[in-house]
């Protein structure tokens, strides 16, 4: 088996991504690319997946990994987004709602607090005003070291325990710069003045033809190897094993699979949980 060298397994946007910047050979399970960035279509009474918008236009577009926003704006990902295709910009309006209240508050709660009355919003400001130092080991402690014990209760708590499904008492904090703390902006927005939209998904732009057309612009400009579902990957002896029954040799591995996937396909065992 003849050694290529370096190799990417996984044909999703990172791994597209990873052989457009290298130049190395990319191995994609499916036969089309993007993974769980990409999109489908249905025709009206068709059973069959397309991957291409018919030409008169009567289809139903699905996303196979739900709804996937390109979020941001780095100027030079999105100069490379729109060398692609083109892309529809969008500005995000969004508001967390309070169901046993039926209160609506303006995203981020941290910078519309007047929305949530004069007391709630004073104790609040006075909590991320005087803020405990020190290095928080969870996302929960960091979540209350930010914004205090009042709107870590009434919002990030519940959000979190939803969004980490239980582990953001146990996991490192991350992420920081999706729940930004502003103490002039939050201290503004107390006082009943409008705050400016702050966050990284204040604007967010999608493909006019659909996630499945970047992919497949990218894989265009990469060396994307289709119908290679990685089976075992065997370290000892730097070699790849494709459930096609054909295999891979390589010196460095750049995996874009799930962690726990890729640690299973190689044998690796750790106490540790998931």
């Amino acid at each position: 088996m003849k050694r290529p060298g370096n190799l990417i397994i996984g044909g999703g946007v990172t791994g597209l991504a990873a052989g457009i910047t290298s130049g190395l050979q990319v191995f994609e399970a499916e036969s089309v690319p993007g993974g769980i960035c990409s999109s489908y279509y249905l025709a009206p009474g068709g059973g069959r997946r397309l991957f291409e918008a018919p030409e008169d236009g009567e289809a139903y577009r699905f996303e196979i990994g739900g709804g996937h926003w390109i979020f941001g704006g780095d100027p030079t990902v999105l100069r490379f987004i729109e060398s692609l295709g083109a892309v529809k910009s969008y500005k995000r309006r969004s508001s967390v709602f309070f169901s046993k209240t039926g209160l609506y508050v303006p995203y981020p709660i941290q910078n519309n607090l007047s929305y949530l009355g004069k007391g709630i919003a004073a104790k609040a400001i006075s909590e991320i005003i005087n803020a405990p130092s020190g290095t928080p080991r969870t996302m929960a402690e960091w979540l209350e070291m930010s914004f205090g014990r009042t709107l870590t209760e009434m919002f990030f708590a519940p959000f979190h325990d939803l969004y980490t499904a239980g582990l953001w008492t146990k996991i490192a904090p991350q992420d920081a710069y999706k729940s930004p703390v502003n103490i002039s902006l939050a201290v503004n927005g107390a006082i009943d003045k409008t705050p400016p939209a702050v966050g990284y998904n204040v604007t967010y732009v999608y493909p006019k033809k659909g996630l499945n057309v970047l992919s497949l612009k990218m894989a265009e400009r990469c060396g994307v190897n289709y119908g290679k579902r990685a089976a075992r990957i065997k370290t000892d002896k730097k070699e790849i094993q494709f459930s096609d029954g054909t295999g891979a040799k390589y010196d460095n591995l750049v995996s874009t699979l799930p962690l726990n996937k890729a640690i299973q396909m190689a044998g690796i065992r750790i106490d540790e949980k998931p």
